[in-house]
């Protein structure tokens, strides 16, 4: 009777330390994860290994890179080898870090967007952005470097795969990076180093006119060329100008460059700032941005469903058909072939 008895008790036991530990363990996702295309974003460009302490993602400079838990910010700045780094404490003794962040331009040595350390996080919260610091190779070395580990600093590493409950990005061992068609390099061109030149230096080429407004971020260059082969004068307009613009200078329309929204989805006064400009009577005309959720800060912009270029789609199979004889398609096989084909 008493070995019955304990081995029930046993039993219960275990089973109550099984569903304790269940429903107490932290439930990772993925840092790349979009939470508004609901997909497996980017590439792992690097398993984890005995050498390699963590992941490799590749989605594009600038990403968005989020907390795979809730947790607290523990470190914030610079390692040697894997550039600008913030790594998070979780619960039950796990810690991530996330490394190659792309650097904030006024500070080298700090991650760009980066929480404040000690600040308490939640899952899915923006913490940096993809870059290639540290030690990678170049703009071809753009890519997230992800790790989970417990204790810390020397604390054992944890395959990522084995902890993930939101997908991992697919391995790319197939070398096609980029997305579903590998569009590289065109369609992850950084538009950062663009500069617009000085209006008043430039022979009257850029005239001020306040009836017309371009906003001064992203491809504004090549933007204002477009529209001053139309208008012959434009006006600059800061992200942080848009309501006088229009109040003080009768500014009608406003551009916003290709790429102009990068930075500012999540800015409220943007926001508020754009919806003050379409209530008093100003148009807004958007140009192509990286990532669908950049839209969400246009008026009603969150009622839009929309993709960026490094979301698009790129058909493959029988995407182009020869209706053409010459000697250039004598080994295609077949009419329509497979290519990728980027739209």
């Amino acid at each position: 009777m008493f070995k019955i008895v304990f081995s029930r008790v046993f039993i219960l036991l275990f089973v109550f330390i099984i569903i304790n530990n269940l429903y107490s363990a932290v439930q990772f996702q993925s840092p790349t994860d979009n939470p508004y295309t609901k997909i497996c974003d980017g590439i792992a460009t690097q398993e984890f290994s005995s050498t390699h302490k963590g992941i490799d993602i590749w989605n594009g400079l600038g990403w968005p890179i989020r907390a795979a838990e809730n947790g607290k910010v523990i470190f914030v700045g610079t390692v040697s080898g894997y550039g600008c780094t913030v790594v998070l404490e979780h619960a039950d003794g796990y810690f991530t870090r996330y490394a190659h962040l792309q650097a904030d331009p006024d500070n080298k040595t700090m991650p760009l967007d980066a929480p404040v350390s000690g600040t308490a996080i939640i899952k899915g919260q923006i913490i940096g952005h993809q870059g290639n610091t540290g030690k990678v190779k170049g703009a071809t070395g753009i890519h997230l470097h992800f790790e989970i580990r417990t204790g810390w600093e020397y604390g054992t590493a944890k395959d990522p795969r084995s902890f993930i409950t939101k997908c991992l990005p697919n391995n790319g061992k197939s070398k096609k990076r980029g997305g579903p068609g590998g569009d590289q390099p065109d369609e992850t061109y950084d538009f950062e180093d663009e500069s617009f030149p000085d209006v008043s230096t430039e022979n009257k080429t850029y005239m001020i006119n306040n009836y017309i407004g371009v906003l001064n971020e992203g491809y504004s260059l090549s933007s204002s060329i477009m529209i001053c082969s139309n208008w012959h004068a434009i006006s600059l307009v800061e992200a942080n100008n848009i309501v006088p613009l229009l109040l003080e200078d009768n500014c009608r329309i406003l551009f916003i460059p290709t790429g102009g929204l990068y930075g500012l989805s999540d800015s409220l006064f943007f926001k508020s700032q754009l919806e003050e400009y379409v209530k008093s009577g100003g148009v807004i005309v958007c140009f192509a941005q990286q990532h669908g959720y950049d839209y969400k800060v246009l008026p009603k912009g969150e009622e839009l469903g929309a993709f960026g270029w490094l979301e698009d789609m790129s058909c493959q199979n029988a995407s182009v058909h020869i209706d053409v004889d010459s000697p250039i398609f004598a080994g295609q096989t077949r009419v329509e072939p497979n290519v990728n084909v980027d739209g």
